[in-house]
């Protein structure tokens, strides 16, 4: 109550000030719409479950066999004198990925009967800084929603759920709904009749390139492609560059010593290219009527100059350099891999305007909504690890660079459908198909009958560029890698469900009738933006 009545007085002060000050006469016709009944009321009691979750689990992203949500948001702490305070009003402290939330956060320890979700799990205060926010508070609540229907069906109390048995039929509902748990060793679904079928498919991609746009990006910040690369030796690269002198531009391979974060924290090898000045590369750009004759300037392309400096007067434009990485190195198993730019003011890198579900182009940069900086250097003594943030950008400022890949990256096999989650973690978790397929699909053959009551199919709706809320800005209103056209045939091609005008991440399909057949092809189209069809996941429930 003391805390209310302080907050109010705080609150009313402020906008008496505001109105009635004169420095602020934009305001004179405004008003207060609403004010918290009860401000301050979020950490005003604590609950206390099996397991209170602390700074250690976040940070070092600890593993938990009874992980059944997870969350990701800065360790964001506000000092306890509030306004008061002459401490800074919040700092922000990150982990280097997400982290599991385990299911014992989520029932009391001494309420036999008593379920805890939002912002009311079983959190110690620094822990709560992170699992406060409203898309964690809503993983929490599907989890506990799900349990809390399994307690009532085999007539257990939410404690008894714990047991691993029962744990592990937790998750696998959870799995099915589209829950994510990052980190979570593979479960076995008895149910999934997806798994025990042939898979194949009438194309799977080959990424041999992203096509050269012609337009650049400077690199002020430093800059990385995100790629998914099979066991074995790295494929050699290529790209374009340009730079207003001679330089040497230093390119890492990096990995993550979590292979199920984003932090490359890894340095894998080294190369240093060498880009020549600008009068090295001169091409000459023909006039319209020379293309029209069919006309050649001197080089390998015919260009215009990128900007009017680099235009003299014999109409001489400069040609972007092809640079060859061979990092003469290989990885030991499946995994992703950051090819690394660090940031070189007068060097660009050609762009692409091609997308393809899997991979990324990421940025050094901070969030200035939660961070202040690029790096993240904590004091000593706080328990935090320094590490760098590497970002994509939003579009449609995101773009990927320009590259060339000898072999082709080629881990989008109908394989992926069956197993792992419904988003990249790891690897891309996504079966692929060619942009040159015109009719892409995917069937599974079982050796006899099956009956089949439910099938999900999980889309691509683009987990690293989320539509977070009408507050903020996006340049489209479905996300450019999303299936929108999918259809489902049984093994005598009846039509068992069709899709249409799609922008969810799930399409979940129940059979009016159990159907009896050996074989469901799924043929789906692509998404109409340049970019691939692509399906992360499908389970087949009988």
């Amino acid at each position: 109550e003391e805390i209310k009545w302080e907050l109010w007085k705080i609150i009313y002060g402020v906008w008496d000030h505001i109105k009635n000050s004169g420095r602020f006469p934009e305001a004179g016709t405004r008003t207060l719409e609403w004010v918290g009944t009860i401000p301050g009321k979020r950490e005003s009691r604590r609950f206390e479950g099996d397991y209170m979750l602390s700074q250690r689990d976040i940070v070092e992203q600890r593993r938990h066999d009874d992980a059944v949500s997870y969350g990701g948001w800065a360790i964001d702490l506000h000092p306890a004198e509030g306004v008061y305070s002459e401490e800074a009003p919040c700092t922000q402290w990150h982990s280097k990925g997400v982290y599991q939330i385990p299911y014992r956060c989520m029932y009391s320890r001494n309420i036999a009967n008593l379920f805890l979700a939002g912002r009311i799990i079983s959190a110690s205060h620094i822990a709560f800084g992170s699992t406060r926010v409203m898309g964690t508070c809503a993983h929490n609540a599907q989890a506990v929603g799900v349990a809390a229907a399994l307690c009532k069906a085999h007539d257990c109390r939410p404690r008894d759920l714990v047991a691993t048995d029962r744990m592990r039929l937790l998750q696998r509902r959870l799995l099915r709904a589209g829950q994510h748990i990052p980190a979570l060793p593979a479960i076995n679904d008895p149910e999934d009749l997806a798994p025990r079928a042939i898979v194949t498919s009438s194309s799977r991609l080959a990424l041999r390139q992203f096509d050269r746009s012609g337009e650049t990006v400077a690199l002020n910040d430093a800059c990385a492609m995100l790629i998914p690369l099979k066991a074995g030796r790295v494929p050699t690269m290529r790209l374009w560059a340009e730079a207003d002198e001679a330089t040497t531009l230093r390119v890492e391979l990096r990995g993550c010593s979590n292979a199920s974060t984003f932090t490359p924290d890894e340095l894998l090898a080294t190369q240093e290219v060498r880009i020549s000045a600008p009068g090295d590369r001169l091409v000459e750009v023909a006039t319209a009527s020379q293309r029209s004759a069919g006309a050649q300037g001197r080089g390998e392309v015919v260009v215009k100059a990128r900007s009017k400096a680099r235009q003299g007067p014999e109409y001489l434009g400069v040609a972007p350099q092809e640079v060859t990485l061979d990092f003469d190195t290989a990885v030991t198993s499946n995994r992703y891999v950051m090819v690394c730019f660090p940031a070189s003011p007068g060097v660009e890198l050609e762009l692409s305007d091609r997308r393809v579900t899997g991979v990324l182009c990421l940025s050094q940069k901070g969030n200035r909504a939660v961070s202040r900086a690029a790096v993240q250097e904590p004091p000593d003594g706080l328990g935090i690890d320094s590490f760098s943030f590497w970002l994509p950008s939003r579009r449609p400022d995101g773009r990927n660079l320009a590259m060339r890949f000898d072999p082709p990256l080629s881990l989008f096999g109908p394989e992926q459908l069956g197993v792992g989650p419904g988003r990249p973690t790891d690897g891309p978790n996504a079966w692929l198909a060619d942009l040159n397929d015109g009719s892409p699909w995917v069937e599974w053959v079982w050796d006899t009958p099956q009956t089949i009551r439910r099938i999900r199919v999980s889309f691509d709706t683009d987990y690293d560029h989320a539509l977070e809320s009408v507050l903020m800005r996006h340049p489209e209103r479905i996300m450019p890698f999303c299936v929108r056209q999918a259809r489902l045939y049984d093994a005598d091609g009846r039509l068992l469900a069709e899709l249409n005008d799609n922008h969810q991440s799930h399409w979940d399909i129940r059979l009016d009738k159990p159907v009896m057949t050996e074989k469901l092809r799924l043929e789906v189209n692509h998404p109409g933006s340049g970019c691939p069809a692509a399906v992360f996941r499908v389970r087949v429930l009988g």
